[in-house]
């Protein structure tokens, strides 16, 4: 039996003509039968942004136009680019990266939150037995996933595995985002796998990813038609064993492919030693600042779910203002709970997630397992402050206006719609970029 084919290729920087080059070479080596065909392209917009927070982070639009002009030299009939956002419409991803331009003639957006969805069933399950996913991914000839390589908070890597989440609604997103995260990865796959994966890893991210990534420069492009090797391939060159990812060892057992480098031929070898450790993050919520006073659950407490949350949402204020400048916080999650003082200031707690419901009276609950993690926003931003984020006012205002433009005319033809997931109201948006103008012109009040 042939082993499965990982190729590598040298791209030291985001030139959109060498990467349609490498991505041409890629599907005429792997043979993917991509003439006449209708090929979905699923990139990662975690943090949507063109400025620089998002290099380590997402999948660089210049990445995706050179993938896409590649396919669309092969023959492919159409070029699908979806995606779906956390923080907003869809559209809004799409325009904060800067990629509609780029997407001109070469493929169509496919906003995931307007895509019509239907209901599929797992073969054998390991904990969720069945999902509700975008029918146009169904539909597609071909499916061709992008992640951006970079170490993760809740999954330890976001590659190809992990990038199949984003296609997810949210309230089936967060459907076992806890300490079964891994499983529902794995789950999710079998639904139906990349039939090709190229992955960018050209600037990969480590530290507090997902969304506060760090850069590392590694100038490869890694790709490859069985998803489990390519991610294995991946870990090796960002310093994981791929058996220490729970979903690609549960996989791997599945018999999903491999992930022993010596069972993958890499094409070619050599590039393998442009591989570096990078830094992993930190979930711990103790001793980060003398301001911040968590009380967490002694067996339950999960960095896959309400813990990674907490973490994600602080470290961009201890990032700004220091251990010792950030304003006074509490946090209560988990069960159980040994003890919780008389003395928090309710106005200044987060009671966080279902296992912490016998605490919702000491602050401001919010409930779920996984809780939803704008919810966590609001109340975060409520206690410490605004946060600027790297996102244009007018991005932003397209991406809603598009967004509400597509959902009357919905309305007008008569036809169903979905309940509105992941939208901060748009009256709020201008409000906090309101407060960034002040800081700009006054600079940033104190904490």
């Amino acid at each position: 039996m042939s082993k499965p084919l990982v190729i590598l290729r040298d791209q030291p920087d985001y030139q959109f003509g060498k990467i349609q080059e490498h991505a041409s070479a890629i599907l005429a080596r792997t043979r993917l039968p991509v003439k006449g065909r209708r090929v979905l392209v699923k990139p990662s917009f975690v943090y949507p942004t063109r400025e620089a927070p998002g290099l380590p982070v997402i999948t660089s639009p210049i990445f995706i136009a050179g993938v896409a002009a590649a396919l669309r030299d092969h023959g492919a009939k159409e070029v699908l680019v979806a995606e779906s956002s956390v923080i907003g419409p869809s559209r809004v991803s799409f325009y904060s990266t800067g990629v509609m331009p780029l997407l001109r003639r070469l493929a169509t957006p496919v906003f995931l939150d307007e895509a019509e969805t239907v209901e599929v069933q797992v073969p054998d399950p390991l904990v969720q037995e069945r999902f509700t996913v975008p029918k146009v991914w169904l539909d597609a000839d071909l499916f061709v996933s992008l992640p951006k390589i970079k170490v993760n908070l809740f999954a330890g890597v976001t590659l190809s595995i992990k990038n199949n989440l984003g296609l997810l609604r949210q309230k089936d997103r967060l459907l076992y985002h806890d300490y079964r995260l891994h499983q529902k990865l794995a789950d999710l796959f079998k639904v139906r796998r990349p039939d090709l994966v190229m992955s960018d890893c050209i600037v990969a991210g480590e530290g507090q990813g997902p969304l506060l990534a760090d850069p590392v420069p590694l100038g490869l492009i890694v790709a490859g038609i069985n998803p489990v090797a390519v991610d294995a391939v991946s870990c090796r060159l960002i310093g994981y064993a791929p058996a220490e990812v729970e979903h690609l060892r549960l996989l791997h057992q599945a018999g999903f492919g491999p992930i022993d480098l010596e069972e993958i031929e890499v094409e070619p070898k050599e590039l393998l030693s442009k591989a570096k450790v990078l830094r992993r993050p930190e979930v711990s919520l103790q001793d980060l600042s003398p301001r911040l006073r968590v009380f967490e659950g002694t067996e339950i407490s999960c960095p896959w779910g309400c813990k990674g949350l907490v973490r994600g949402a602080v470290d961009a204020y201890l990032a700004r203002y220091g251990r010792e400048g950030i304003r006074p916080l509490n946090v209560i999650l988990g069960k159980p709970i040994a003890q919780v003082p008389d003395d928090l200031d309710p106005n200044l707690t987060l009671v966080l997630g279902d296992c912490a419901l016998p605490y919702r009276g000491r602050g401001e609950f919010v409930p779920g397992c996984c809780p939803v993690p704008l919810e966590i926003g609001y109340v975060v931003r409520r206690i410490l402050g605004p946060m600027k984020v790297a996102m244009r006012i007018s991005d932003v205002m397209a991406g809603y206006t598009g967004h509400n433009l597509w959902r009357l005319r919905q309305r007008l033809a008569g036809k169903s719609l979905a309940p509105v997931e992941n939208h901060v109201p748009f009256l709020r948006v201008l409000q906090e970029y309101a407060v960034l103008v002040r800081e700009k012109l006054f600079g940033p009040k104190s904490q």
